[in-house]
């Protein structure tokens, strides 16, 4: 992800364009200039989508255009990527050795569009990644609860494939007991 900082210190905000539109002639607008300033802070401290990022600034209390204004001048200069942050949380999700199921559920929670989140998952799945995050689950899972008598093994082993969103077929090919 982009740091946002780093970006205005070398670009400037006057010099490329990037100052906020003015309300009156030759003054920004202070709203304009707060929602900003709150959006590339928020989008610094942890990256979001779109819908994200309009939630956060609506706790805020910022206006709507004061907003709209906001997410289409961070779309425009690249630092809001509603596809390279669903892309940014399949690989993290999985990383947290999460199925396909999990990294849906991940993106219902976060605002991500399911049709773009859908396509991401399926290029996941063709490219294997969910099949080695089963198996590197199912690896971890087996040496954690090995000691543990069939019924408690049973039933922490379906607790956590559903908890991580893992696919159950996928599971059982790498588990051994």
């Amino acid at each position: 992800m982009i740091d946002a900082r780093d970006f205005l210190r070398k670009h400037g905000a006057a010099a490329s364009g990037m100052a906020p539109p003015s309300s009156t002639a030759g003054k920004p607008d202070e709203e304009q200039q707060r929602c900003y300033a709150a959006a590339v802070k928020s989008l610094e401290a942890a990256g979001t989508n779109e819908n994200g990022l309009r939630r956060r600034l609506r706790r805020k209390a910022y206006s709507a255009q004061a907003i709209d204004d906001t997410v289409n001048r961070l779309t425009r200069l690249g630092l809001l990527d509603d596809e390279e942050y669903a892309e940014s949380l399949c690989r993290r999700c999985i990383r947290r050795q999460m199925g396909e199921q999990g990294f849906l559920r991940q993106c219902r929670a976060k605002g991500v569009d399911l049709t773009m989140a859908r396509m991401i998952a399926a290029e996941a799945r063709g490219q294997g990644l969910f099949e080695r995050s089963a198996e590197a689950f199912a690896t971890d899972l087996a040496s954690r609860i090995a000691a543990a008598d069939a019924q408690v093994r049973r039933r922490r082993l379906v607790s956590a494939i559903r908890a991580k969103g893992q696919d159950w077929n996928l599971v059982r090919k790498y588990l051994d007991f």
